[in-house]
């Protein structure tokens, strides 16, 4: 944290040194002086803020052009797919730039206008008001000229600090609110944030300052750098949360990341475009940028694999509502183990549950994109059924549908299915396997009876009834 340290002491300097020699001047120059001095620092402060953007804005028109070329070199030599397109690629620059140059520049034109300014102002003032000032030499007087230069060193010292008490609020641990963060980093920056001098610029207009003169537009859409910034970075951190296994306030830290991700305006285009390269990568079996999913289960595999062609079709519009739903199958799979474990073993374990059938079914069904997984995810629970017994006739499987099934009938469906898989675990915990073959009679016949009992549902019936048949042919050869 020692640059947490470096800024606290750069904010007690600035601001102690810019007062008492503000003062200190006002004291000895006079009052109208100081007047004409906080009058310069005003119009400096003014003409600095506009000509930095414009600088920033003429400086970006060459840097993003190079940037692009650089990126995109890069981005397609990733198993030659053009991973960002250029308006994903130049928001991104755009943004990165906006957050440091435009302060650099106001810094060094505000300087130069300042003292541009200062040579006819001084010589005006010399001209028109030293004798009068020299005249009124009162205590009242001297009072008004060093209360005037308070009020310009101030404003300078709002001006000088205006990062640090913009970034430094947005990047608290009220502000990113991550366990993680608020652990490793947030409590030291909430004692530059909170510092007291710190406090006083941000909330005299030091966080505007800096919020507007880091604010830029493209494509006709206004952006906000120090804002996308600490989204991105809350955004990063409520992730992290989520990864955690070990946490009772899932639900908290879910709502933070699409809190997170809803209020960025860079994020979702950026996740939509990034999403479908990624998702046309792994189709094709290929690292993305050196990630790649492990799936174990050949049945979790199929689920994944139509995921992915839903991630290849993203657009911004369908990542809005496919984060949240999203984070809460992330969420359901870290609840049941299946990010650590996506064993078949496993997978058949929760599949018996028919409260993960159920909430899975909730998540998907309300998102128009991924409700087409529901049907996938039966599928993929009675194929593995048939093959626990020994069944690998998959070309008489047949394929389940779910259009036009309400969600309470869908979750009925679920019931069912969970009901006949936990039977179908007892065997196995008892027989020590599920093959239908090495069963004796009475398990066989209750293995016979769960298929039975399947076949009456709506969307499974056609399935359970062929691997009824399927048992019974084994029972009689037997």
């Amino acid at each position: 944290m020692r640059l947490i340290t470096v800024l606290f002491i750069y904010s007690i300097v600035i601001s102690v040194s810019l007062i008492v020699i503000n003062v200190v001047f006002g004291w000895k120059k006079g009052i109208r002086r100081s007047a004409i001095c906080l009058g310069n620092n005003i119009i400096s402060a003014l003409i600095a803020f506009g000509i930095s953007k414009l600088f920033t804005r003429a400086f970006l028109h060459g840097l993003t052009a190079s940037t692009l070329k650089k990126l995109q070199g890069l981005f397609t030599e990733q198993n030659g797919v053009e991973v960002l397109m250029a308006n994903e690629t130049e928001i991104i620059v755009q943004t990165v730039a906006y957050f440091f140059f435009p302060f650099i520049f106001f810094i060094v034109v505000y300087g130069i206008v300042n003292l541009v300014l200062h040579i006819p102002v001084n010589h005006i003032y010399k001209t028109r008001f030293k004798e009068k000032d020299d005249e009124d030499d009162s205590r009242p007087h001297r009072i008004a000229a060093a209360g005037i230069r308070f009020l310009s060193g101030a404003i300078t010292m709002i001006l000088l600090l205006s990062p640090v008490a913009s970034v430094s609020v947005r990047y608290s641990s009220k502000s990113i609110n991550s366990y993680s963060y608020s652990e490793n980093y947030g409590k030291a920056v909430d004692k530059l944030a909170y510092n007291p001098i710190i406090f006083i610029s941000r909330n005299i207009g030091g966080k505007q300052f800096y919020d507007g003169l880091t604010t830029f537009r493209y494509d006709g859409h206004k952006y906000s750098a120090a804002r996308e910034f600490s989204d991105i970075t809350r955004l990063c951190f409520s992730v992290i949360d989520m990864m955690d296994k070990d946490v009772d306030d899932y639900n908290d830290r879910a709502d933070n990341a699409k809190n997170s991700f809803h209020s960025s305006d860079i994020l979702p285009p950026f996740v939509a475009k990034t999403g479908q390269m990624a998702a046309t990568c792994w189709d094709s079996g290929e690292d993305f940028w050196g990630v790649s999913p492990k799936i174990e289960s050949d049945y979790s595999r199929i689920v994944y694999v139509n995921a992915l062609k839903i991630f290849k079709r993203w657009t911004s519009e369908d990542v809005e509502e496919d984060f949240d739903t999203l984070v809460d199958f992330v969420e359901l799979l870290q609840d049941y183990d299946l990010l650590e474990d996506n064993s078949t073993a496993h997978l058949f374990e929760v599949f018996s549950d028919s409260d993960f059938l159920n909430r899975l079914v909730e998540v998907l069904f309300y998102n128009e994109n991924m409700r087409e997984l529901i049907p996938v995810v039966f599928e993929q629970a009675m194929l593995l059924t048939a093959k626990k017994i020994g069944s690998f006739a998959q070309a008489e499987f047949e394929r389940i549908k779910s259009e036009g099934l309400t969600l309470p009938q869908l979750i009925d469906e679920a019931e069912i299915l969970a009901a006949a898989i936990g039977e179908l675990v007892g065997v196995e915990r008892s027989a020590g396997t599920l093959d239908i073959r090495k069963l004796d009679a009475s398990q066989q016949k209750k293995v016979k009876n769960v298929f039975d009992e399947l076949s009456q549902s709506q969307i499974l019936g056609g399935t359970a009834d062929k691997l009824s048949k399927f048992a019974t042919n084994i029972m009689a050869t037997n």
